[in-house]
């Protein structure tokens, strides 16, 4: 699964979780890989909170940290092959998008 398809997924979990979340995110300061400034963080307020609201529970045997990267939200994982700048990048065109299809 690509970087971009996790994205795609965590932006869907969004829109049902978190209706109109992307009017809320800051593009300006977003960065996948601040705690305090990642999707996230400006939705929940902190990184941890976030995992912990969507992910109430362990999945299986996934912990809260490997949803969030499996849902894009986090850059990390033994699949990683894209800095943190890549990452908030297809973050930001993501939404940026996302918002543009809202407006047709």
């Amino acid at each position: 699964m690509s970087m971009q398809d996790r994205i795609n997924d965590g932006m869907k979990l969004l829109d049902r979780e978190f209706p109109g979340w992307e009017k809320k995110i800051d593009l300006g300061t977003l960065n996948v890989n601040r705690f305090s400034s990642c999707v996230l963080a400006q939705l929940y307020g902190s990184y941890y909170e976030g995992i912990w609201t969507l992910f109430p529970s362990n999945t299986g045997f996934f912990s809260r940290d490997d949803m969030a990267v499996r849902y894009g939200f986090y850059p990390g994982g033994d699949w990683y092959d894209h800095t943190d700048e890549d990452v908030t990048f297809l973050w930001k065109e993501s939404i940026s998008s996302h918002l543009q299809q809202e407006t047709v």
